[in-house]
């Protein structure tokens, strides 16, 4: 104990014996010049080590994650018609339609089908289970709440619209049934039928379905969806040049961190790209196969290919004079290089097609017909059915010169292919016409079926039925059985497999399908490509590799993110 306060008696004596501040003023008189600079050195180092172990310490326990601000800019070719879930029926329109409406349900990034507006996915639904319960607190753009009335209202809207819709067939015979405001039982329907986009009945109810095409809000909508529209800017000469929207606070799922996205309008792949170049734009999709070698040189730009349910084909109309003959059809066929499509046109990106599902389909039939490049027996089968060269070199027939015309849409692919089939198709005298019109044009073709062939693109959803591309009742817009094919042994066999659940079943009738498509020809099936998509690398959090439609790689637009923020991890 006397020990200890002897030590304690030293201590305090040393303490009282170190320097007062006052004294420390006179330091500098009694160092020389090298100990201040030794002391100044040994104090910035002391601070620096000091804050080194505190930031060290720091990013060892926090993370980058995340944060809410930042506008993304994207570049569309073509102009917005109907940002309208029911009337959308182009790329443009539907990638709008599904940031700005919402359904019931929805497929994820794994083609699994979700809850969206719906409460829960029920894990079981059977005759005397068919309920389902909407999210709490849903509210519309404006503010209004989302009832169970706005969903009755937009069935029996689509079914006042009838084929004008392209839900009308599948929800003809579908009924809802209000239970209460949050609830409603349905029939006649599967889950996979509710994922069209719901209108509120308080904007919409006031006009005739035959007028539903002219209201302004189908360019200035009012949806639930995680953004909702802002303003636009046009003008007479270019249409349309800016679509603004923004984030949707009230959002019911995460709110997006993107706070604003715009989207900017382009004539044509030439001027979109240079917006991409100078940075006017941050993203670009669909990029034709010429420009994407530049483009993947471009600096912060990233490469997205995405794998795509899309096969591109030569339509035949079937009410021309000209391609009702077969004879010419399978001549046709004979001389479409495919390969060398694939090869030299698309760098080997996607594979060759030869009925109307895809490769990778597990209902494809392997054994159909298939027609490879075989110039030699193409010009047989057209001079054994009457078909002799005339004066000028072509194919003529009583009279009749063998002359046809191919559509397709300018400044893409598809006219490096259309002139790759011009070409191959006339070495056998055909005389050939290209038509290139420009993007905006296309639902007209394809509304009035104005072409003799045309090349395009088709997409195969998650629950893609090729009812809807090859039953005779779908030969009149907004039908999509482009080339007017009427079997009806086809139109059976489509009926049978409609609601179809045994697969088995279903591959059976689709294999007879596909084989009488095939003994047909009423359209040369080329390929199935992938879907290209460029963005600059600021943006992050993209993980989508496989979409059903190009409005499908904003899936998942609420993880997307520019800014960022460090937070401590948690424990």
């Amino acid at each position: 104990m006397a020990f200890e306060k002897k030590i304690f008696k030293l201590s305090s004596r040393r303490i009282k014996n170190l320097p007062s501040l006052r004294q420390l003023k006179y330091l500098k008189r009694l160092l020389s010049q090298k100990e201040k600079k030794i002391i100044f050195f040994l104090f910035w180092l002391s601070l620096i080590s000091l804050l080194g172990i505190l930031l060290s310490l720091y990013f060892k326990n926090s993370e980058v994650q995340p944060a809410y601000g930042g506008i993304y800019k994207e570049g569309l070719v073509g102009q917005p018609k109907f940002i309208n879930p029911l009337l959308a029926n182009n790329d443009i329109d539907l990638t709008i339609s599904n940031l700005i409406f919402s359904s019931l349900f929805k497929y994820d990034e794994n083609n699994e089908l979700q809850p969206d507006l719906a409460n829960t996915l029920p894990s079981e639904i059977n005759e005397n289970n068919k309920t389902i319960c909407l999210k709490p607190n849903l509210l519309w753009h404006d503010g209004e709440k989302l009832t169970t009335a706005d969903l009755v209202f937009t069935l029996e809207l689509i079914k006042k619209m009838g084929p004008k819709s392209l839900f009308f067939e599948k929800l003809k015979n579908t009924q809802f049934s209000i239970i209460d405001k949050n609830c409603f039982s349905f029939q006649n329907a599967e889950l996979s039928d509710l994922c069209f986009g719901i209108l509120p009945q308080h904007i919409w109810q006031t006009l005739e379905p035959i007028k539903i095409n002219q209201s302004l809000y189908n360019l200035k909508p009012i949806g639930t969806g995680p953004f909702q529209f802002v303003s636009l800017e046009s003008n007479k000469e270019d249409g349309i040049k800016n679509y603004k929207l923004k984030q949707n606070k009230n959002y019911y799922n995460q709110i997006p961190y993107i706070e604003q996205i715009i989207f900017k309008f382009y004539q044509n792949f030439t001027q979109a790209i240079q917006a991409l170049e100078k940075k006017e734009i941050n993203g670009l999709g669909h990029i034709p196969q010429n420009f994407k070698e530049k483009v993947i040189g471009f600096k912060k730009i990233k490469y997205y290919p995405l794998n795509l349910p899309y096969y591109t084909a030569a339509f035949f109309n079937l009410n021309n004079s000209l391609l009702k003959d077969k004879n010419v059809r399978h001549a046709l066929a004979l001389l479409t290089p495919k390969e060398e499509i694939l090869n030299t046109i698309l760098g080997q990106d996607g594979l060759i097609m030869d009925g109307p599902l895809l490769p990778t389909s597990k209902l494809i039939n392997p054994n159909i017909k298939k027609y490879e490049y075989n110039p030699q027996l193409a010009q047989e089968i057209l001079k054994n059915a009457g078909w002799e060269n005339n004066k000028k070199g072509f194919l003529e027939k009583n009279g009749d010169i063998l002359e046809l015309s191919l559509t397709t849409i300018k400044e893409t692919d598809f006219s490096k292919i259309a002139t790759l089939l011009q070409q191959s198709w006339q070495k056998a005298n055909i005389k050939i016409k290209l038509i290139s019109i420009p993007a905006e044009q296309i639902q007209e073709v394809i509304k009035t079926r104005n072409f003799q062939i045309f090349l395009y693109g088709i997409l195969q959803k998650v629950d893609f039925n090729p009812y809807f591309f090859w039953h005779s009742s779908q030969k009149i817009f907004p039908g999509l059985n482009l080339t007017g094919f009427n079997n009806r042994r086809v139109d059976e066999l489509l009926e049978k497999a409609y609601y179809l659940k045994d697969t088995d079943m279903k591959k059976k009738y689709y294999d007879e399908f596909q084989e009488i498509i095939a003994a047909n020809i009423p359209a040369i099936f080329l390929y199935n490509a992938t879907y290209g998509y460029f963005i600059n690398e600021k943006i992050k959090g993209i993980s989508i590799s496989q979409i059903d439609h190009p409005k499908d790689r904003f899936r998942n637009i609420e993880n997307w993110y520019i800014k960022t923020k460090r937070q401590f991890k948690k424990k």
